[in-house]
Order: C-alpha cells, then sequence, then structure tokens
C-alpha cells in the first residue's frame, strides 16, 4: 500500500474495502502497522453502542474504529463525543455544518478518540 511506502504509521480502511477482501486479514496486506476501520454515514447518525472496544493494538485486525457520521441535531454530535470518550480505541468526527462546533470542541477539550487519531 502506498501509505507504508510513503512512511505512515496510521492508514484508515473503510468498512466497505475491508469487507471485499478475499478472506484475508487486513494484517496480510502491506498496511502501516496501526489500522483504523472506519464507517461514514453522508445522511444521519446511526445508533450507536455504549462502548467500542479493540483488542491490545496490534493483536487484532485494527487498533482503533471511527465512525463519522451526519450529525443533524447537537444531541447527534454530543453522542458521538461521548461514546468516543468512553471507548479507548474510537475517532468520533460528528461531519456536516450542526457537527462542526463538536469537531472544534472536541480539539480543545483533546479528548482521546474525538476527531484527531488516537496516540
Amino acid at each position: 500500500m502506498e501509505a507504508r511506502r510513503a512512511g505512515c504509521i496510521w492508514c484508515d480502511v473503510e468498512i466497505e474495502t475491508e469487507r471485499e477482501l478475499p478472506d484475508q486479514s487486513i494484517r496480510e496486506y502491506a498496511v502501516p502497522p496501526r489500522v483504523m476501520l472506519s464507517m461514514h454515514d453522508f445522511e444521519r447518525t446511526p445508533k450507536l453502542p455504549q462502548s467500542v472496544s479493540c483488542p491490545e493494538c496490534g493483536e487484532g485486525e485494527v487498533d482503533a474504529v471511527k465512525i463519522a457520521a451526519h450529525a443533524t441535531t447537537i444531541a447527534d454530535s454530543v453522542r458521538l463525543l461521548h461514546l468516543a470518550r468512553r471507548s479507548r480505541c474510537f475517532v468520533a468526527v460528528p461531519m456536516g455544518e450542526i457537527g462542526l462546533p463538536g469537531r472544534i470542541l472536541a480539539l480543545r477539550e483533546r479528548q482521546r478518540g474525538c476527531v484527531c487519531a488516537h496516540r
């Protein structure tokens, strides 16, 4: 992969791409040492679990999970950011105009997992 050749430590793999891999682990490809599995919903904020957990870094398929979702209300942004705050390896990106304040506040708070990549 280009990311590894460029010296990147992280790569972001879309869940749709991961699903198309032919019975192989993401780790069997030439990916950087850290892999983030991402999901984007450009229409709404989906129902979210109470927490997201990933195995210890390097022991599982992915090191982090990212959900980027269109926030139609401030409450949508808050739900995403709360999930990131409770989950060790989670990146939250509230998208859209209504999600902008949430992205800015997450940077100000420097919350682990919110908006910016983990580690």
